[in-house]
């Protein structure tokens, strides 16, 4: 859970997950023992890292599927290049290359 409006999580291989400090786990979610912070849910095959819980989250990740769309506000478009899921899906291996999609630019502000 987040304060947020939304959560952003980065999924590997679990074989790339390295990890410092004591988590407790409860129900496949990892949090900080100290604090509490959701930080992992960690599986046999992947690690999903919560990425606001990383010193150095990664600013190139480009997502390629969302997850629960059906709650999905009103507002807040689709990424058309990802993958969609109305609700979770399925765990599966992840050792397909990276998306590299087609992202339109931002529309030009006209000046003023």
């Amino acid at each position: 859970m987040s304060g947020s409006a939304f959560n952003f999580f980065g999924v590997w291989s679990r074989s790339d997950y390295e990890g410092a400090g004591e988590l407790k786990t409860f129900e496949g979610r990892s949090f900080c023992s100290v604090c509490g912070s959701r930080v992992a849910s960690l599986r046999d095959d992947e690690a999903e890292i919560m990425l606001g819980a990383l010193d150095l989250a990664p600013s190139d990740i480009i997502p390629g599927y969302e997850l629960w769309i059906g709650r999905r506000e009103p507002w807040l478009m689709n990424l058309p290049w990802a993958e969609q899921y109305q609700n979770d899906r399925e765990p599966r291996t992840i050792d397909a290359p990276p998306i590299e999609p087609d992202i339109p630019a931002p529309a030009q502000q006209p000046e003023t």
